[in-house]
């Protein structure tokens, strides 16, 4: 039988050490120190080790502690998560959770769950958002820890919707040149094999005849055209404004829409 009593006395202890690093008087590697000491002390009661970590956990959402944790946990692990430079980008935060997440136990894993839906604002916490490094420095960490311990969680949400709505942005962006391209690059060999001569313009009709004679001689479509041919039938009502014809004009157009010139 777990000694229940024994994990929440131990999960009580842990978690006032999380605590107090919240509000900046100890650290977050102690509290998991703790937590590593307690493993040893429950070696034999993986039941009552298991629901002190529960506990923890528990509590540490409860109480509102894990936006606060992420960011000093970020900055006692700078040098194993980020570069020389004292920088964290996506690929080194991605390359450390690779690495250590097997033997995270289930707070520290929280703790990290916490600093991925927290990365995006952190990027720009204490810069402008238009900065182009995309990276996380100690400077972005202390100006949201300082936020975070004031409290100012709606000012943060909006500065994170802020940052989803401009990663949304530019990935369409990116979406919408790489189609361009696609269609326009070989002196537009793609497009015009698309084209329907009759009408003027790329239909629906067209695409048909495009992806027939595709089957019928697969080297007349490479992969990535097929993709592209495919997507532009996804995209046919938005990319010919609803006339049933995509013609050079409106493929201008949509590109102008994210500054692209044509």
């Amino acid at each position: 039988m777990p000694d229940i009593q024994k994990a929440q006395a131990e999960a009580k202890q842990v978690l006032e050490m999380f605590s107090q690093a919240a509000d900046g008087n100890g650290s977050v590697k102690s509290a998991l120190d703790e937590i590593n000491r307690d493993r040893e002390t429950f070696r034999n009661d993986p039941q009552s080790f298991n629901i002190m970590l529960e506990t923890v956990r528990k509590g540490l959402h409860d109480e509102k502690l894990l936006p606060r944790l992420s960011v000093i946990y970020a900055k006692e692990n700078m040098n194993l998560m980020g570069n020389d430079n004292d920088q964290i980008s996506d690929r080194s935060f991605w390359l450390y959770r690779k690495a250590q997440y097997r033997d995270m136990n289930v707070v520290e894993k929280s703790i990290v769950h916490t600093l991925m839906s927290k990365f995006a604002f952190l990027k720009h916490a204490a810069s402008d958002p238009e900065r182009e490094d995309n990276k996380v420095d100690r400077k972005d960490l202390d100006t949201a820890l300082k936020l975070f311990r004031e409290g100012r969680q709606r000012a943060i949400e909006h500065q994170e919707k802020q940052e989803r709505e401009r990663q949304q942005q530019e990935y369409e962006k990116q979406a919408a040149q790489h189609l361009i391209t696609s269609l326009l690059k070989d002196n537009g060999s793609l497009f015009t094999r698309l084209w329907d001569y009759k009408r003027g313009g790329i239909t629906l009709e067209s695409l048909t005849a495009a992806e027939t004679t595709d089957n019928n001689n697969p080297r007349y479509l490479s992969g990535a055209e097929r993709q592209t041919s495919y997507r532009v039938r996804q995209m046919f009502k938005e990319l010919s404004n609803n006339d049933q014809l995509i013609t050079q004009e409106d493929l201008k157009l949509y590109g102008s829409r994210y500054g692209i010139k044509i």
